[in-house]
């Protein structure tokens, strides 16, 4: 499975823990892990009803914009950032 591989294949065997963050709508649950792996650690932040489509308006009732950056500036250390929206 694609978003497996992606996620989960690049830090099982590392040294250094791995911090990724997901960004998504209700979908991007399916992006949360399964089980426990000691070498990652996933930060999942699902906002429902943000499609694509509102990325490009300046002004956004949802702010995702200002919550990814937010969260990017929360995070500084993180290895992956994934967007995934409808």
């Amino acid at each position: 499975m694609f978003n497996y591989r992606l996620v989960y294949g690049y830090g099982e065997n590392l040294d250094r823990k791995k911090k990724y963050v997901i960004f998504g709508d209700s979908y991007s649950q399916f992006f949360a892990p399964h089980q426990r792996y000691k070498n990652i650690e996933v930060h999942l932040y699902k906002i429902p009803g943000a499609p694509m489509t509102g990325f490009g308006k300046r002004e956004s009732t949802l702010k995702v914009a200002d919550k990814i950056r937010q969260t990017i500036y929360e995070h500084q250390d993180l290895d992956l950032l994934i967007l995934k929206f409808g």
